[in-house]
């Protein structure tokens, strides 16, 4: 067995396009995926990129693995009397869902994602903004809170307001709709304090159904758009 344990997230069951059924774990590097399966008996290795591969982690989770390209040849580890036979496949992409899904199946409707310059090419700054109530105010603004009455206004009171606006602007191109919106996080800690933070994503609708390698190739599409708006690389994500 290789080393890692059985109840590692991303241990499961995969199933290679030619049916077999294997143990496997996905393995995560920085921005590299690749998949390890093992088995008693000696792999025959794929001589073609392996268009999508199915998972089944074992916590329930379905992952569908589309191109993956195997790395090197079959290998083998000795254990006692027996051998483990282990095969490497780099993975290029990874959709996870409550269905599986191949590479060539018309069943993607819409793409979210974002891009690095997203909140300045979409002028994210209006949403939030910093302000210095009365206490007045501020009292007025606590006493609409559950747990209001237990904060004692000072001298000098702030508060970090988001405008509650979503979304930023949504255009229909020949993709599709193109659609920008506020993505806000908050995180309140009262022994260390609050933070409000906001990001913006991008939703690419389609007319139609589309399979994954066209999809794809339209979010790359509206992303090189992007490049040429803020001067530098977007790569999606």
């Amino acid at each position: 067995m290789p080393s890692v344990a059985n109840d590692t997230p991303l241990v499961g069951t995969f199933t290679l396009p030619s049916g077999e059924t294997y143990p496997g774990y996905l393995e995560v590097e920085k921005t590299r995926l690749s998949l390890l399966l093992w088995s008693d008996l000696e792999f025959e290795f794929p001589a073609d990129t392996l268009a999508t591969v199915i998972g089944v982690l074992n916590d329930g989770r379905k992952l569908s693995l589309v191109d993956c390209v195997a790395i090197g040849g079959s290998s083998r580890v000795a254990t006692e009397s027996t051998f483990t036979h282990f095969l490497h496949l780099r993975v290029h992409h990874v959709a996870k869902g409550e269905v599986h899904i191949s590479r060539d199946q018309e069943c993607i409707l819409e793409v979210l994602f974002t891009v690095d310059d997203a909140t300045t090419l979409f002028s994210a700054g209006t949403t939030l903004t910093l302000l210095s109530p009365s206490k007045v105010l501020a009292r007025k603004l606590l006493d609409s809170h559950p747990r209001g009455s237990e904060f004692e206004i000072g001298s000098h009171p702030r508060a970090l307001l988001h405008t509650g606006r979503d979304q930023v602007f949504s255009s229909q191109t020949r993709l599709g709709t193109i659609t920008a919106h506020h993505r806000v996080a908050s995180k309140m800690d009262y022994s260390a304090g609050g933070q409000l933070g906001n990001k913006v994503g991008l939703r690419l609708r389609f007319p139609k159904a589309l399979d994954f390698p066209t999809s794809l190739s339209h979010v790359y599409e509206v992303s090189r758009f992007l490049e040429l708006m803020a001067g530098r690389a977007q790569p999606p994500r």
